[in-house]
């Protein structure tokens, strides 16, 4: 919370203050990891505009 004066307010004057109740960790905890034997893996974000590009991980 906030002092009544802060500065930082400033920013939600006219509006709530918005809270992403989604954190990271929270949200990595539901994927379990897969194994693999393989040297090189890849991950494409689960595709679509919500994914991210595809990556690959050197193990």
């Amino acid at each position: 919370k906030f002092e009544p004066d802060d500065v930082r307010l400033v920013r939600f004057v006219d509006r709530p203050k918005e809270v992403n109740k989604n954190w990271a960790i929270n949200l990595i905890d539901e994927v379990p990891p897969a194994a693999s034997k393989a040297r090189v893996v890849s991950c494409n974000g689960g595709g679509g505009p919500l994914g991210h590009p595809k990556v690959y991980i050197n193990l």
